[in-house]
């Protein structure tokens, strides 16, 4: 097991050097729980117009809002070695996408029905905090011990100043 050295000065993970996407597996020292962690090169930022560092601090703050059984956990972030890395709760499952594909593109009708009733409380409780998710597609659903989480809330939007102009509107 190859260990980042500066994540264990920071006491934050011991790094599995395990690529799950763009993900990598940890262990969080203090806890000694399973994490994910993202990481994203903080010279891509100013990628796309700056899209990507844009997409990487809606997708910080709205998992911070968010405090869901059907929504993967937001744990920390920090910055170092030129990476900007989001800690969050580690999906043991995977995605839905690779479920899917492991059982020949096939789920009974009452597994479609307990997914498809997770993924609505994981989209009820973004709406209560206010949070559109934009980018619902299998790699984004991720499934820990049985339980369905919807992840990678980059897209997503804060619609709480939306709202807040709406019912202005209203009352005027």
């Amino acid at each position: 097991m190859k260990q980042l050295n500066s994540l264990d000065q920071e006491d934050i993970a011991k790094c599995i050097m395990q690529r799950e996407h763009e993900y990598k597996k940890a262990v969080n020292v203090q806890t000694n729980e399973n994490v994910a962690i993202k990481a994203v090169a903080m010279s891509t930022f100013k990628n796309h117009g700056g899209l990507v560092g844009q997409l990487h601090e809606t997708e910080k703050q709205n998992m911070k809002l968010i405090n869901s059984n059907y929504v993967v956990r937001f744990i920390d972030e920090f910055q170092q070695n030129k990476y900007s890395y989001i800690v969050m709760e580690y999906c043991n499952q995977g995605d839905i996408e690779k479920l899917w594909l492991d059982k020949h593109k096939h789920f009974s009708e009452q597994e479609a029905i307990a997914y498809v009733k997770q993924m609505l409380k994981g989209m009820q409780d973004l709406q209560k905090c206010y949070v559109m998710h934009r980018d619902i597609k299998m790699k984004n659903i991720l499934l820990h011990n049985d339980q369905i989480k919807l992840g990678d809330l980059g897209f997503s939007k804060s619609t709480c100043q939306f709202y807040a102009f709406s019912i202005t509107m209203i009352i005027l």
